[in-house]
């Protein structure tokens, strides 16, 4: 759910909440609204919602300098929770304020300047993780294109679903534009054909009414023509040519991962199918890498125990985003196995060496079957859990499903929905 789902308007001579037909399409949709919502609490949802005017309107024009992000961290797997602090503040202090508590980290402002003029939303509003906008350059000192529009990011924090309280916002806000940034130029030579070409990162002042204005990161992009894979419809496409798409996307993220690049973030509504006639076969451009990590040069990585390596690992792409979206309805692993049989060879994909580690068991029959194609544990490993309750240590052991994790961050072992396995357990019998 991308907007915040309903609307307060006045009915009746009262305040009440509109639900918005377009979020909500299902029960599952109607259980992702916020709790203000379910309670029926106004006062909190206008609390978090009514903030400045967006910006970003189109025709709107704003003075941007070059600016190079603070370096990152050497922590590939930040903590953007929130904490106890943090969630008092959200729920005393109101989103724009708290803008202006928390700005985005300093870096470096460079020489030069560059005036820009909206032109076109991509995915812009309130609220969303970022505004992308397709812009003009009107004027600049640097060397970008003035002949066609191209498009910004602009990580803005004002305009984040501040209803959402389990993450820093503000923190999580900065090291996706710092990451971001790193990553693109990491990529140079993959710009223009698997990654859109990146012109640079910037900064902007907005205006703030009776105050100095705030600061906002962006980077410029290339605008990639073409499909986003979220909005296709798979039923609209045959085996086979889901086969060559999803070829093309485990082509495109291996080439990111060569080059030391771990995309957090790989999802159907990251890849655009380019319309470029010139183009033989298919073509995946991945975008959004704010959640990426580059890999340093002296990381080691281990097999999971219980897994002896005869070759190095094979890297290949986690499909949890695309079983779930119906984009893939074959044995993924014979599948690989067989479309890259000459590279691969004894080599084992992380799924393979979770069915070999301890914790992994089972392998479903395929999809093919009836039943569906994924991975089981074999057993319900019991953790102890502790916690303190006045003077007295209180303990419970509670059952927990294992899915096991590669080294890889994002890596996932997949499962498939509950009543899809029913058949396949009674088959293969007690798990304990």
């Amino acid at each position: 759910m991308r907007g915040y789902g309903a609307t307060v308007h006045e009915k009746g001579g009262r305040e009440v909440f509109i639900y918005d037909e377009t979020e909500i399409k299902s029960s599952i949709d109607f259980d992702k609204l916020p709790n203000c919502i379910w309670n029926q609490d106004i006062a909190t949802f206008k609390f978090f919602t009514q903030k400045p005017e967006l910006p970003y309107t189109v025709g709107s024009i704003f003075q941007a300098r070059p600016h190079t992000p603070k370096p990152l961290d050497n922590d590939n797997s930040p903590d953007y929770l929130s904490n106890y602090d943090d969630r008092h503040e959200s729920e005393t202090v109101d989103p724009f304020h708290r803008c202006l508590l928390h700005p985005p980290s300093h870096g470096k402002i460079e020489p030069g300047a560059v005036e820009f003029k909206i032109v076109d939303w991509v995915q812009a509003g309130d609220p969303n993780n970022s505004q992308v906008v397709a812009i003009r350059i009107l004027n600049s000192t640097v060397d970008l294109p003035t002949d066609m529009d191209i498009l910004a990011k602009i990580y803005d924090p004002l305009y984040f679903n501040h209803i959402q309280d389990d993450i820093d916002i503000f923190r999580y806000n900065d090291v996706c534009y710092r990451r971001e940034s790193a990553t693109y130029k990491h990529l140079a030579g993959l710009q223009g054909s698997i990654v859109p070409k990146y012109y640079g990162s910037f900064t902007i002042s907005v205006p703030v009414d009776g105050g100095n204005p705030r600061d906002v990161r962006l980077i410029l992009l290339e605008i990639v023509r073409g499909a986003s894979m979220e909005n296709l419809d798979p039923s609209s496409f045959n085996q086979a040519e889901r086969q060559e798409m999803m070829k093309a996307i485990v082509d495109s993220e291996r080439a990111v991962y060569a080059h030391k690049v771990i995309n957090g973030d790989m999802h159907p509504r990251n890849i655009l199918f380019p319309r470029d006639p010139l183009d033989r076969g298919c073509r995946a451009v991945i975008v959004d890498f704010g959640i990426s990590c580059i890999i340093p040069d002296v990381q080691k990585e281990y097999p999971l125990p219980g897994v002896t390596r005869t070759a190095p690992r094979f890297h290949c792409l986690d499909t949890y985003n695309f079983f779930e979206f119906e984009w893939v309805d074959w044995d993924w692993d014979a599948w690989i196995n067989e479309v890259y049989a000459d590279i691969k060879e004894t080599s084992l994909t992380s799924r393979e060496e979770c069915v070999l580690h301890d914790c992994c068991g089972q392998k479903i029959p395929s999809i093919n079957d009836g039943i569906g194609q994924t991975y089981m544990p074999r057993t319900k490993r019991r953790k102890r859990v502790e916690w303190k309750l006045g003077t007295h240590n209180n303990a419970v052991e509670q059952d927990i499903e294992p899915i096991c994790r590669s080294q890889t961050p994002g890596t996932v072992l997949i499962r498939p929905a509950q009543n899809s396995i029913e058949p396949a357990l009674n088959s293969l019998g007690s798990l304990t």
